[in-house]
């Protein structure tokens, strides 16, 4: 995962990434919760794609695809990608944690 830095970001929460991505994929995201399964979403590889661009155009961190498989829960994926839009640098993406 890359991280460029776009804009100074406040104190972004997992809460904040994920109300951001319901509004901007609100077909997929419909419904999730941070406690929601990344497989359980309505998303085939293609909304995969899109999610991953949209992260990288929202807050500026990039995954490459097979790294979203190491994220198990919505939750999972937005406290990373929270983290490391505070953090401005390379991050590991700690999918396991």
């Amino acid at each position: 995962m890359l991280m460029k830095l776009q804009r100074p970001s406040r104190e972004l929460t997992g809460d904040d990434v994920l109300r951001r991505l319901r509004a901007r994929l609100p077909g997929p995201m419909r419904g999730a919760s941070l406690d929601t399964a990344l497989a359980d979403l309505p998303i085939d590889s293609l909304d995969v794609v899109d999610l991953l661009c949209l992260v990288d155009d929202e807050f500026g961190v990039r995954f490459e695809q097979g790294e979203f498989a190491g994220f198990r829960t919505v939750g999972n994926l937005a406290d990373v990608v929270a983290r490391a839009a505070r953090a401005g640098h390379e991050l590991n993406n700690g999918a396991g944690s």
